[in-house]
């Protein structure tokens, strides 16, 4: 069967997109339309900077402190790339309705991105847990079907149960990033120590509080090097 693109349902054809993985699922017209941020710039915030980290990243890891060496996403989170994340994330029908065609894009776009990382290869990939109640009411985690992914385009070891969420949180979607980092305050456990080079890997990141505060608990576990790497980035 001749491969048809997931975003449009057209012949894929040969003419290759902007990356290799989303080259595979994507034609040039719909991988076109995204913003892809790539691996320059800001190593936190991907914004344009002539230093590793930009100024106002900087400020911020001052006044707030922070956990996370970097923080890299495959594209922004807007257009077709929210609508075809928002559809990976919550399937009409739960697990059972999981659509491919989202599926593919996202995990392309997160294996995309984890490829520029390549030359700080991990120990472990790790995806942000959900809490027990809110993966049983939906069935599985987003964050671990990109991180499998991610670990095997790595060749690194996947974990699953190091860093658990202790404390269901309410959704972050409506709050500011003050809010944010409040609500997500002491919400995950380790379960043991480790001293690994971690890849922190989840769908979105927004103010990135959640990803900080899970490097905040990994960091005390003993973890010496952590690299958050998400599908995409609220702008």
């Amino acid at each position: 069967m001749p491969a048809i693109c997931a975003g449009c349902g057209e012949h894929l054809g040969e003419v290759p997109a902007h990356t290799p993985e989303i080259g595979a699922v994507l034609c040039r017209r719909c991988s076109a339309g995204l913003q892809f941020l790539g691996g320059d710039g800001c190593r936190l915030c991907q914004a344009p900077a002539t230093d590793v980290v930009c100024n106002v990243c900087a400020s911020r890891r001052k006044r707030e402190g922070s956990s996370l060496d970097g923080c890299r996403a495959g594209v922004a989170f807007e257009g077709n790339a929210e609508g075809w994340i928002r559809d990976f994330k919550y399937p009409g029908d739960g697990i059972s309705g999981l659509l491919p065609g989202p599926e593919s894009i996202v995990v392309a776009l997160a294996r995309d991105i984890s490829g520029t990382l390549a030359e700080d290869r991990p120990d472990l990939v790790l995806p942000v847990p959900l809490h027990p109640k809110r993966l049983r009411a939906r069935g599985f985690n987003p964050a671990a079907t990109l991180a499998r992914a991610i670990a095997n385009c790595a060749g690194a070891r996947l974990s699953t149960d190091l860093l658990i969420r202790k404390r269901d949180t309410p959704s972050q979607t409506q709050l500011g990033r003050r809010q944010r980092r409040a609500n997500v305050s002491d919400a995950f456990a380790c379960t043991r120590a480790s001293v690994a080079s971690i890849w922190l890997v989840d769908d979105v990141v927004t103010t990135g509080a959640t990803l900080e505060e899970a490097a905040r608990c990994l960091r005390r576990a003993g973890a010496k090097h952590i690299q958050a790497v998400c599908a995409a980035r609220t702008l």
